[in-house]
């Protein structure tokens, strides 16, 4: 992952071209979960939450100094409209960071007109489907497809040499002798099983009794699926959320692409925001 670098103990990732051209990527804003918290009996005053979330974004641009701002979905979290929260903090948490280039890919909790109307003039937004970022360093090309997770990818994603994918908020629990239980955000590294994706995606397709998938996908569909890209899923910025424990026995996941299981989590790497490797999910796991 030489040209994709977690940044120690932030849930963001630097995609890097040359030292100054390079792209900051996040996810899972989820601005204005408060109110969630507030109808639960748990006040949380907005402007520290958000302003907290802002500073320590601000705080990574600053070290990082990129040319460009990637968002994989969820900016936002209440469903389906946009909260009179959300219409006051959205749009001041994207002002903060002034004239940065941003890239939106939307997400399950927002759609496009809703991020649109929210948001400022240096934004693009990309439809649930996600885009491809296509990388040349040392004179070698790469292929990465953003995504948020909840859709399946966009066709043209299936190739990608690296797939970066939000949604499922990972993280890694831990349990003491005392049966206390303490969850840690991680970044999951992954391969997909070629012929279970293209089952899979197949019979989202509605193609059955298909034969020789991978030639149905190319020829009717024009879709190429890659061998064995990595699959990194990144870690929820906003640390509200809690998630979902990739070593918990029996842990559902969420989106088309994980539930389907065409993705080989017991073999999937968890690495800790510190950057403490902790091995493969199945040798982790907490069984009960």
């Amino acid at each position: 992952m030489n040209i994709i670098r977690p940044i120690t103990n932030e849930p963001a990732l630097v995609i890097e071209q040359t030292p100054t051209k390079k792209m900051l990527v996040i996810a899972d804003l989820h601005l204005g979960i408060e109110l969630t918290f507030l109808e639960k009996g748990v006040q949380i005053p907005s402007s520290i939450q958000t302003n907290r979330l802002s500073d320590r974004l601000l705080r990574i641009l600053n070290r990082v100094k990129p040319s460009g701002l990637i968002i994989l979905g969820d900016v936002k979290h209440n469903i389906p409209a946009i909260s009179n929260l959300e219409w006051d903090i959205v749009p001041s948490f994207f002002e903060k960071i002034g004239n940065l280039p941003i890239h939106i890919i939307t997400g399950n909790h927002e759609s496009m007109d809703q991020i649109e109307g929210l948001t400022t003039r240096n934004i693009t937004i990309h439809a649930a489907e996600g885009c491809i970022l296509n990388i040349t360093k040392d004179n070698k090309p790469t292929k990465i497809a953003l995504f948020h997770g909840h859709t399946w990818p966009g066709k043209e994603l299936f190739s990608a040499d690296i797939l970066i994918m939000a949604h499922n908020h990972p993280v890694i629990e831990f349990k003491d002798e005392f049966n206390v239980r303490t969850y840690e955000p991680a970044w999951i590294r992954a391969h997909w099983d070629k012929m279970k994706l293209a089952t899979a995606y197949l019979k989202y397709l509605k193609v059955k009794n298909a034969k020789n998938q991978l030639k149905i996908l190319q020829e009717k569909f024009q879709i190429v699926i890659a061998d064995n890209p990595e699959i990194i899923i990144i870690p929820a910025f906003n640390d509200l959320l809690g998630g979902i424990s990739f070593n918990k026995k029996d842990a559902t996941f969420i989106g088309p692409l994980l539930n389907s299981g065409c993705v080989n989590l017991d073999d999937s790497e968890a690495i800790l925001m510190d950057g403490t490797i902790m091995g493969k999910i199945k040798e982790i796991r907490l069984n009960e």
